[in-house]
């Protein structure tokens, strides 16, 4: 089982932050999420060179002190065109978004884990290299939606 962890720290208010990750995630997923039911998506992950749409489902929002949080999972989908069924070999993610309230800012953090292609050939794979794509996924992805929460500072420079 492989574990992922990454954060972004987000200046300004992070009451109005806790109040974006708790509207709808067409709100703050990464662009453009598809919508394929009540808390499912399609969204597309950044995996280094490559692209890949995940189904996506978030989870209910809940809040503990200070931080509000949702559950979220991807799961890798079969596309037209792949040589060999490359939906298979990818893993699928199980995690949560928190957000946390830190006096003027926040931190938007993503916990979570994989299991790795079921053999031994995966989990030499896994440590050679795939461990390394997959925590790059998880930071674009937490890149991505802190551009869909807070765009403005994105744009700063």
């Amino acid at each position: 089982m492989g574990r992922l962890v990454t954060s972004r720290d987000l200046p300004g208010s992070g009451r109005e932050l806790m109040t974006r990750l708790t509207a709808d995630p067409a709100d703050w997923l990464p662009d453009p999420a598809r919508r394929r039911g009540i808390d499912r998506w399609t969204v597309d992950l950044v995996a280094g060179p490559l692209t890949r749409s995940v189904a996506c489902r978030v989870g209910s929002v809940w809040r503990a002190g200070d931080a509000v949080w949702r559950s979220i999972v991807w799961e890798p989908q079969p596309e037209r065109g792949d040589a060999v069924a490359l939906d298979k070999l990818l893993p699928v993610f199980h995690g949560r978004l928190r957000l946390k309230a830190i006096g003027d800012h926040a931190k938007l953090i993503l916990d979570g884990s994989y299991a790795p292609p079921a053999s031994f050939i995966g989990a030499v794979a896994d440590a050679l290299a795939l461990h390394h794509v997959a925590q790059t996924t998880a930071e674009h992805f937490v890149t991505d939606v802190v551009r869909s929460l807070f765009p403005v500072m994105l744009n700063r420079g």
